[in-house]
């Protein structure tokens, strides 16, 4: 098997073949663009999907009676409830200079006092990111009366969910469209 002899057997294929040899370039050429189209979409919906869902976390805003060391209890309790990631403390001077940064507005300036609480950012782990795990945890921070109010965008999360599930059927339809193609 001599290497020339398939390059020459392939110049003349191409000499007497030029238009399916043309045609199959094309379609070959559009198979993988689409192909790569495919993947493209379906890589960054995915990737977009995950960093909003990691920015969903629980706000828990506290008492403003309660002691220092009950809150390093109630923080160690927190972390033992199922899906907690990590739980951080923010205290009502912290929440006022997050109020300032985000509405350029000092809060003193505003009110005469701060009348922003305390309050616990509970991150929690992927899988317990959703709407019936939450609302499960929730259930279950509301035990402690050292909390007083329990947030977290349910909104956003009932969209994310609802999307997921929209974008996962236009992931596969596109496979089956490129595959026949």
């Amino acid at each position: 098997m001599n290497p020339s002899y398939y390059f020459k057997e392939f110049v003349r294929y191409l000499m007497t073949a030029k238009s399916a040899v043309a045609s199959s370039t094309v379609v070959i050429a559009l198979a993988v663009l689409l192909l790569g189209i495919y993947l493209a979409i379906s890589i960054n919906s995915v990737m977009l999907l995950k960093l909003i869902r990691d920015k969903v976390e629980i706000d828990a805003y506290l008492a403003d009676s309660i002691p220092g060391a009950d809150i390093n209890k109630l923080i160690a309790d927190i972390k033992t409830v199922g899906g907690v990631k990590s739980v951080t403390f923010v205290s009502k001077e912290e929440a006022a200079k997050i109020f300032a940064e985000d509405f350029g507005q000092d809060i003193l300036e505003v009110f005469d006092y701060n009348p922003l609480p305390a309050s616990l950012k509970i991150s929690l782990w992927d899988e317990y990111k959703t709407i019936d795990r939450i609302e499960k945890i929730k259930a279950e921070l509301q035990k402690n009366r050292e909390i007083d109010d329990i947030v977290y965008a349910q909104k956003n999360l009932e969209i994310i969910e609802r999307n997921s599930q929209s974008l996962v059927f236009l992931n596969l339809s596109l496979l089956v469209i490129i595959t026949f193609s």
